[in-house]
Parts: C-alpha cells; sequence; structure tokens
C-alpha cells in the first residue's frame, strides 16, 4: 500500500519542523529501521536549512510517498542548478556528498517548471 503527502509551502522556518514531522510519519508508515528515520531526519534539516536559496517564487512543494520498506521525496520546482547544489553542499574533504550517501537515491533531475531533487530512503531489511 502507498500513502502520500503534497506540501506546498511558503518558504520560512516552518519548513523544518513540518517536513520532519511528515517525513518521519512516513518512515513509521513503511516500516523503516530507527537508523534510516535518522538518515531521513537529518536529510530533512539539511532541505529546510538550504531551501530559501533555491526555491522559486519563496514557495516550495515537497511530495512524500511511504512504500513499504521505502520512503520517496520530491523537492521541486527549484532555480537551476538548485538540486545539484543540494548535493554539492554536502561534500566533506574525501568523503564526498554526505547527503547522497545518506539516502539509496539522491538524484536532481530537471522538469518543466525547473530543477527537483528525487530522494528514497529504503530499509536495509527488505529489498
Amino acid at each position: 500500500m502507498s500513502a502520500a503527502t503534497v506540501l506546498d509551502i511558503p518558504v520560512g522556518p516552518m519548513i523544518g519542523p513540518v517536513l520532519g514531522r511528515v517525513v518521519r510519519f512516513h518512515c513509521a508508515r513503511a516500516d523503516l529501521e530507527i537508523d534510516r528515520l535518522s538518515d531521513a531526519v537529518l536529510i530533512t534539516d539539511a532541505l529546510a536549512a538550504g531551501i530559501e536559496n533555491v526555491a522559486i517564487g519563496g514557495r516550495i512543494r515537497f511530495v512524500v510517498e511511504a512504500h513499504s520498506g521505502c520512503v520517496g521525496l520530491n523537492v521541486g520546482p527549484l532555480v537551476v542548478g538548485g538540486a545539484q547544489s543540494f548535493i554539492d553542499g554536502s561534500a566533506f574533504d574525501h568523503l564526498g556528498p554526505v547527503l547522497s550517501t545518506l539516502a539509496d537515491t539522491f538524484e536532481p533531475h530537471v522538469g518543466s517548471d525547473g530543477d527537483h531533487l528525487t530522494i528514497e530512503i529504503r530499509s536495509r531489511h527488505r529489498g
């Protein structure tokens, strides 16, 4: 069974708390392990901290989906290059982009309305 939540919200201080709660809900619904939930929270915190710089028109859309053993997140539209900037901005010396290592999928792609970022976090115990 799949469930989705769509958030279309103004950029501001409430993004982190709202997005974090929605993602935690979907992680529980997908039956993800606590370490995967922690990874998801770190990712949403990073998104909330940097989204203001890449949002278009002062608003941002998040689509969060839960499937058995997987949580998916689509972020966008973003300014051109905005999705890649999240990945590049998380790089540390000799470690590469840390955010992309927390997720199973952390990929930028271009849509007709701007850049988007697709993120998937899967259970370590399911296929």
